[in-house]
């Protein structure tokens, strides 16, 4: 009897222990103390991202807390005060999630949290446990400009019971409390069918026209009003949804089947002279279109008319559209009349610019056509595959004097492109410069072609290819970059100097490689040739260069020699940057006849001015007759030092004389204090 009395206060004992453990928690967290040690355990586990303050009420089914912060990288972005949560926990055993009563006295969103690596879908497409909210309320709820385009101050109470995605209601109502202005959405659906109604309204300079980007949308004095109902049966839910914002009136009007993901609506837009943003503006709007059928394969029109388009810079006096979707594919037809575009100027105003497009729904291949008479242009776009394009353009002037060149000729382009998994391009062009500004024509000709093959894969990039080949001109280049190592080759050839300037004759060859890590760049290059002055006989020249440490720590050697109208010419130049970070240039030789050139600069690391002297003489302006295609006389020297703060200029010639007139002597003596900067100058002459 004894044993069993024992054994007994030992099951007893150990339920109690049992009990003891499991009451525990709630036991403790419904202290003060074990309030405060569970609200710095939340930000310890959050990694800091929730902050609570001052976490009271009853553990767990009536909790309180009197703030809440929610921070990311940047910091706090949202903060709450007097938070109360009444729900019923246990229910989630029942896979329902019940809260009587969710409540804040204020939020505030200073701006949207920083985005973090999207959260893989788990493939669910229903509610893990149906919700019931019984009251949401939000008394104080402010919005900053980083969130609503401008500071706005709102009140929010709202309820919802979720059975379903399918089955359930709702209503949540909004009120802006610093200024004029409601937002409303309820809704219900069930199998009979569905309800939703969204009614807005507000002034001008509004909640939702500055969340739209549209701040100025809504006149002064004007209101924007939103009334949008679907109604009926799952597979014929009647829409009839109506936006005016002043003058600007927008409506859809027909039935939804929201079972066959299919529609047939009527849409329009109407707007007179607009200026909804700074750099958004509009003369005119009319848009009207309709769309029946499913979502994966819909019929429908569209037809678009905007009058004096300015937007983002882009000016256009008529814009049209016509969309037409059958079949699977859709159709654009549209024209641009008066483009006026930033680079480009009124370039294209003066015809129409048109457009015609067709590509399949997926997008998976648009053919396109661009027309105008300064530029055509056809294609296939794959943005999965390769894409091939040309291009023609009649007449280059036009864009030439966009840079303030004078080109003249047609161009014409065939390119292939392939956008993934790796990028590559294969161009190939046609030139036609046979007028303009010299040397140009006379270098490209009217039968000039350049091709390029390209490819990148992450940061590598292979050059497979480049060539230009003119009338008188050759260039080739092939490498690329490879573990972030450059190998490129390189070769010049022009078989005619005299396109260059007419006064020498001759013709020259280089060639060249750079090499290296990208911020320890090395490059070689040899240039090889003849050279005649005015029919006199050619003679050889050589140049060489070789640089190292590219481009943070420069050095190398420059060097030429060879004859130039029958005289000896030589060049020898050095750069080096030392361990402190200053460049050194030395002109150690430069000699052609009576022409001689010395000097030295040092260039201080952070310094944007050398400091050091170069000097130039002449002592004979006759040995340049044959160069010059004219007669000089006398002689002249020029000697520039420069301190760092300061260029002091000074040029002295005698006996000067060309073309039957002459100076006895000149002098210019000069200073010039900040040239970088306001450059004042002090000089006599």
């Amino acid at each position: 009897m004894t044993g069993l009395f024992t054994w007994r206060r030992m099951v007893l004992a150990l339920l109690l222990l049992i009990a003891l453990v499991i009451a525990a928690p709630f036991i403790v967290l419904n202290t003060a103390v074990g309030q405060r040690w569970a609200a710095g355990m939340v930000g310890g586990l959050s990694g800091g991202q929730v902050q609570v303050v001052g976490l009271s009420g009853r553990f767990p089914d009536a909790l309180r807390v009197a703030s809440v912060k929610l921070a990311d990288a940047r910091g706090v972005w949202l903060e709450a005060d007097d938070v109360v949560l009444d729900w019923a926990p246990l229910r989630l055993l029942h896979r329902a999630a019940e809260i009587e009563r969710l409540t804040a006295g204020r939020v505030a969103v200073a701006r949207l949290p920083v985005a973090t690596e999207t959260t893989q879908s788990s493939g669910s497409s229903g509610l893990p446990v149906s919700v019931d909210i019984g009251s949401l309320r939000v008394a104080r709820l402010e919005l900053g400009a980083a969130v609503a385009g401008h500071a706005a101050v709102l009140s929010v109470d709202g309820r919802l019971r979720l059975e379903s995605l399918e089955r359930g209601e709702g209503a949540l109502e909004i009120a802006r409390l610093d200024a004029p202005g409601s937002y409303r959405v309820s809704g219900r659906a069930d199998a009979a069918g569905v309800k939703l109604d969204v009614v807005a309204s507000e002034p001008a300079q509004g909640l939702a026209a500055a969340l739209a980007g549209l701040p100025d949308l809504v006149p002064a004095g004007d209101a924007l009003a939103l009334d949008a109902k679907l109604d009926g049966p799952w597979s014929e839910a009647v829409l009839d949804a109506g936006l005016s914002a002043g003058p600007m009136k927008v409506a859809a009007k027909g039935t939804l089947d929201l079972v066959g993901q299919a529609a047939d609506l009527e849409v329009s837009a109407t707007a007179p002279a607009m200026r909804p943003r700074p750099d958004l503006s509009w003369g005119s709007i009319d848009i009207a279109g309709h769309v029946r059928g499913t979502l994966a394969a819909p019929v429908a029109t569209a037809k678009l008319r905007i009058g004096r388009l300015a937007a983002f810079g882009v000016g256009l006096s008529a814009l049209a559209a016509d969309v037409v979707a059958r079949e699977g594919r859709l159709s654009v037809d549209a024209q641009a009349d008066g483009l006026q575009a930033p680079g480009v100027g009124g370039l294209f105003a003066a015809a129409p610019l048109r457009l015609q497009a067709d590509t399949t729904m997926d997008g998976k291949r648009i053919d396109f056509t661009l027309d105008h008479p300064r530029l055509h242009a056809h294609g296939t776009l794959v943005p999965a595959g390769t894409s091939e394009i040309a291009l023609e353009v009649p007449e280059v002037a036009p864009f030439a004097a966009l840079g303030g060149q004078d080109v003249r000729g047609g161009v014409s382009v065939q390119a292939k492109v392939v956008l993934a998994p790796e990028m590559a391009v294969d161009v190939t062009a046609k030139l036609a410069l046979t007028g303009g500004v010299a040397p140009v024509p006379g270098l490209i000709g009217a039968d000039g072609r350049l091709v390029v093959q390209a490819s990148r894969s992450g940061a590598d990039f292979v050059l497979s290819k480049l060539t230009l080949d003119g009338a008188r001109l050759h260039v080739t280049a092939k490498g690329g970059m490879a573990d972030g190592k450059v190998g490129l080759d390189w070769t010049l050839g022009l078989p005619d100097v005299a396109m260059l300037t007419p006064q020498v004759g001759g013709s020259l060859n280089a060639a060249g490689r750079v090499s290296g890590a990208t911020d320890d760049l090395a490059a070689t290059a040899k240039l090889d040739g003849t050279l005649a002055v005015a029919g006199q006989q050619s003679s050889p020249v050589h140049a060489t260069l070789a640089a190292s440490g590219l481009p943070g720590k420069p050095s190398g050697r420059i060097e030429a020699d060879g004859a130039l109208d029958g005289s000896p010419l030589s060049l020898l130049a050095t750069a080096a940057r030392d361990a402190a970070g200053t460049l050194h240039l030395d002109i150690a030789k430069a000699d052609w006849k009576s022409l001689h050139v010395e000097g030295a600069l040092t260039l201080a690391a952070g310094a944007s001015l050398p400091q050091g002297r170069v000097a130039v003489a002449m002592g004979k302006l006759s040995d340049l007759d044959r160069l010059m295609g004219g007669r000089l006389a006398g002689s002249l020297s020029a000697e520039a030092v420069l301190d760092g703060d300061a260029v002091h200029l000074k040029l002295d010639g005698a006996s000067l004389g060309a073309a039957g007139s002459g100076v006895t002597k000149v002098g210019l003596v000069a200073t010039v204090s900040d040239p970088l900067g306001k450059r004042v100058t002090d000089a006599t002459l």
